[in-house]
């Protein structure tokens, strides 16, 4: 029996615009399931216009709400509460558009997650993560940008007042903890079992290895983390329409330098080693930014 999807999916952007990248995304989701879309900012007419070819999109809200990913969760969410779909779907996923993906087929991925008979799927189970310092650790959590759960627990009463109390945070510390680590945690202490498609810690996560993290079957790049591609390896790991994307908009600028050690003089940072991403080689450079020979 084929089983039947509800991606929550909250999206948001700078200028109130649906990207390119957006549009792949969701499209991509269309081909396994049906989509909410919450955008946490104001469209006008045209660009709400761009979404009319996504087959499986069954709703679009918009407004600026400042809440965030989980905001925008909160009013997707609620909204079907409302409407009572839920129980029409027997996995409801929460996905956010920090990242470009798919880069390849994405219903494997979910049909592999979901046979592991777990209550809670996700695609990256971060551990041994921190907020701010090394010293500031948080619990093992699937992380939000991709989440998807039973819809026998989304309808839990503990599951509903989570989404239903969901509020503006102060600080972006504030809300992995409170609501990406917080989620996580609450499942847990109602007994939910956890699986993810990688399980991976500080130095092997999606921020600094994207390459390691595709060929583990995380179809996703972080936004962020699309500079530490080379070239050679964006051309032979992306979906040839993404990459086109991708290219056609300047979304990808090769980071050069990878720091490798730093000194500091009275706190004050004097001297920096860089590896050179491409050549492998060293150098050191004064301040931060004066390569010294």
């Amino acid at each position: 029996m084929v089983k039947k999807r509800l991606f929550l999916f909250a999206g948001y952007d700078a200028h109130a615009q649906v990207s390119d990248t957006l549009l792949f995304y969701l499209d991509a989701l269309s081909g396994v399931g049906d989509i909410v879309l919450t955008m946490d900012c104001d469209l006008v007419p045209d660009e709400i216009n761009k979404l009319n070819n996504i087959q499986k999109l069954v709703h679009v809200l918009f407004g600026r709400h400042g809440e965030y990913d989980f905001g925008s969760y909160k009013r997707g969410f609620l909204w079907c509460k409302s409407h009572d779909v839920l129980k029409s779907y027997d996995w409801i996923y929460f996905v956010n558009d920090s990242v470009f993906g798919p880069t390849s087929n994405i219903k494997p991925v979910l049909q592999k997650l979901e046979k592991q008979n777990t209550d809670v799927v996700g695609m990256f189970l971060a551990k041994n993560q921190w907020v701010g310092t090394p010293e500031n650790k948080v619990p093992d959590h699937v992380q939000s940008w991709f989440i998807g759960v039973k819809t026998n627990i989304a309808q839990k009463k503990y599951f509903y007042e989570f989404m239903r109390n969901i509020s503006k945070q102060p600080t972006k510390a504030d809300i992995i903890m409170n609501y990406e680590v917080g989620l996580t945690n609450l499942l847990k202490q109602h007994k939910c079992s956890v699986s993810a498609v990688l399980t991976e810690n500080m130095d092997k996560d999606l921020y600094r290895a994207p390459l390691y993290v595709m060929q583990h079957d995380v179809p996703f790049i972080k936004k962020s983390a699309i500079k530490y591609l080379s070239p050679t390896e964006l051309n032979e790991n992306v979906d040839s329409g993404l990459l086109q994307i991708i290219q056609r908009n300047n979304l990808y600028k090769q980071k050069k330098y990878k720091t490798i050690k730093r000194v500091k003089l009275c706190g004050l940072l004097v001297l920096t080693q860089k590896r050179h991403l491409a050549s492998g080689k060293n150098r050191w450079f004064l301040f931060n930014c004066l390569p010294l020979m």
